[in-house]
């Protein structure tokens, strides 16, 4: 459903360090992998990870409309009139913004 990349917030502080070092693991395996094979490092491109995570976001928000909401059960007959528009701001804005990222590659 709707969420604000607050991914951080529902993990403890332990578990942020955790995942942070076993991440530093990784990274270090694969360069060692890399340099043993001589494999180039592949870069990634920014604009196109905005473009896929503002794609899923777009995907979410259709999902987030009160029609969707609609097979969790019951939804109150105000609320299409009061979280849709907004909805459809949002998804507007960010199909706006997917475009020009194209647009800009």
């Amino acid at each position: 459903m709707l969420h604000h990349n607050g991914m951080r917030a529902r993990l403890t502080p332990d578990a942020v360090a955790q995942l942070r070092a076993m991440a530093e693991v990784q990274q270090s395996i694969i360069d060692d992998l890399m340099r043993r094979f001589d494999l180039p490092r592949e870069t990634t491109d920014d604009v196109r990870r905005l473009a896929a995570g503002l794609s899923m976001s777009w995907s979410q928000l259709h999902d987030s409309k009160s029609d969707k909401l609609r097979r969790y059960g019951e939804v109150h007959p105000a609320l299409p009139e009061s979280l849709d528009p907004d909805l459809d701001r949002l998804i507007d804005l960010t199909m706006h913004m997917i475009r020009l990222l194209e647009q800009s590659t």
